[in-house]
């Protein structure tokens, strides 16, 4: 059962390291048919943080809840190809939240829900991920999680483990997971992560992951063209 959702949040996620998160966006919208909107960062800040991001979506739920916040960014790496995240390795997660739990303890003390350090020679995972400077011996690009495979007819999503040149999202997922533990780590009821969580119509501010190029195939519409509409 889904709440009766009365705020719909999109948030342009960015694994990059801060202070300054230009690419770090959030829009904002509402039922019935009026546009999204960006949203602007609390002064004093002139870009978003992710502490920042986390604080606003609580506060949006608390006030005007209940709330659906969507994420563009991966949750985890692929587990059903091959029964594990990474394979060979005697300490692979065996599931999505104890995935987030390492890759918190793995970033030590970043700041912001950085990540950086799980993907960099000396952390026991850097072997399967694909990182500026260091490529993994074990790196697979070829591995895709589910909801990837799913989206190969409309688009092309890169590999959760390759966190190099365009399109990468391997830096990006890495810091989502560590927002996503701190999420679950406050233990409130009222709060789901969705689908890892059961929903049951009474949450007030839900989560998940979102992919916003596979709603624009959905949708028919060329993005290149907003601009020259006045859309952006």
């Amino acid at each position: 059962m889904l709440p009766n959702f009365q705020q719909f949040i999109a948030v342009d996620w960015s694994g990059a390291r801060g202070p300054k998160l230009p690419g770090l966006q959030m829009a904002v919208c509402r039922p019935g048919r009026g546009a999204p909107r960006l949203v602007k960062p609390p002064r004093p800040l002139k870009t978003w943080t992710r502490a920042a991001v986390l604080e606003h979506i609580r506060e949006a739920a608390e006030r005007d809840g209940p709330v659906l916040a969507g994420f563009d960014m991966s949750v985890a790496f692929p587990f059903c190809d091959l029964g594990c995240y990474f394979p060979g390795h005697s300490a692979s997660p065996p599931g999505p939240f104890a995935l987030w739990q390492t890759v918190d303890e793995l970033s030590g003390q970043a700041d912001d829900f950085y990540a950086g350090a799980f993907s960099r020679p000396g952390s026991p995972f850097a072997d399967y991920l694909n990182a500026p400077g260091h490529r993994g011996a074990k790196y697979d690009v070829k591995r895709m999680r589910v909801t990837d495979q799913q989206c190969l007819s409309w688009t092309r999503p890169s590999s959760v483990f390759n966190g190099v040149g365009p399109g990468s999202v391997g830096t990006g997922s890495l810091a989502g997971m560590r927002f996503f533990y701190a999420v679950k780590q406050l233990n409130a009821p009222g709060i789901k992560i969705w689908p890892f969580n059961e929903l049951t119509g009474r949450e007030n501010l839900v989560l998940c992951e979102i992919f916003p190029r596979f709603y624009v195939k959905y949708a028919l519409i060329d993005p290149r063209t907003w601009r020259d509409k006045g859309f952006l």
